[in-house]
């Protein structure tokens, strides 16, 4: 994406944020915002009244009166923008969600690339792959020209590890770069939410679409059975164990189909409740860590349900 494809991209990116948070009355972090040049012209107007009835309509506008081969820039830009926001206000993931599904149900059947995808289709398969993207480790935040903290906690790969010089030397970095490892894992986790939200509710509100998105648990799977590993990832956990909640009885059901996947859930609940109280699984001892653990269980114990992202970030449970 470069040129003009960028700068469609990024003006959708802003306006979807800013739109979003005009209609919730969320106050929006500028620093999110990135600047555009040269200036799209023929974006349409930027509404000042935003509600909830009347943003579907607005964000097909906002892509619609693009060229056909130009929509997925403004699409991509959208779904970042939606995403970007829902990192601060987790809490509002479902309405977000249910936004950008009518206007999935409001977009033309025209043509966007040579493949004959309709408009719907691209937005939304563009979150779908937007919200399943993976968690990176440190070395997104390393600063090789000043220093290079550590990756090689043996019992946690998300933590990072400095040494005395480091701190005393390079405070302002040492700072910059944990804040920044904080985000990301927070981030993660807040995506893989939002990934299980998107798939529940298109299910539910729109099950004609369901096939083409369905519920992909190769991700999952793959995250929770890093617990009985040697070496884990805090972030990758938490956000495994809020995913899993974020669908649970959905992904119940999908298991119990397949004769492969029917003894999935035991096999999981079994899992965790080791957690509690084998040191082998739990090197770290860590409190945050084995509190999700605690939720996810009771989940499964007393459901299984597919929570809500109110549910999944509420502030006496919102804990990393």
């Amino acid at each position: 994406m470069e040129g003009r494809g960028e700068s469609i991209y990024i003006e959708a990116f802003n306006r979807s944020q800013r739109l979003l948070s005009r209609c919730f009355a969320l106050e929006l972090d500028a620093s999110t915002l990135v600047s555009v040049t040269p200036l799209i012209q023929g974006f349409p107007k930027e509404e000042d009244k935003v509600t909830q009835d009347s943003l579907p309509s607005i964000f097909v506008r906002m892509v619609e009166w693009l060229p056909l081969l130009e929509r997925s820039d403004a699409s991509y830009g959208i779904c970042h923008g939606m995403m970007t926001l829902a990192n601060s206000y987790p809490t509002h993931i479902d309405a977000f969600l249910i936004i950008y599904l009518e206007a999935i149900a409001l977009s033309s059947s025209h043509l966007i690339n040579s493949k004959e995808q309709t408009l719907a289709f691209q937005l939304l398969m563009n979150m779908s792959e937007t919200a399943n993207t993976g968690y990176r480790t440190n070395d997104c935040c390393k600063n090789p020209g000043v220093f290079r903290p550590g990756t090689d906690d043996p019992v946690n790969a998300s933590n990072i590890i400095f040494k005395k010089s480091d701190v005393q030397e390079h405070l302002d970095q040492v700072l910059k770069v944990t804040l920044q490892q904080a985000k990301e894992g927070n981030d993660y986790i807040v995506r893989a939410a939002m990934y299980a939200r998107f798939a529940i509710l298109v299910q539910e509100k729109k099950p004609q679409w369901y096939s083409r998105v369905g519920i992909h648990d190769y991700g999952i799977q793959v995250q929770l059975k890093k617990i009985d590993s040697k070496a884990w990832i805090k972030h990758d956990l938490i956000a495994a164990l809020i995913r899993l909640r974020g669908y649970a009885k959905s992904l119940s059901k999908k298991f119990a189909i397949s004769e492969e996947t029917q003894g999935t859930m035991d096999e999981w609940q079994s899992l965790l409740m080791r957690w509690i109280y084998d040191p082998e699984l739990d090197k770290t001892r860590d409190l945050m860590v084995k509190y999700h653990v605690i939720l996810a269980l009771k989940n499964l114990q007393e459901g299984p349900f597919d929570e809500t992202s109110n549910e999944l970030f509420r502030a006496r449970d919102w804990v990393m």
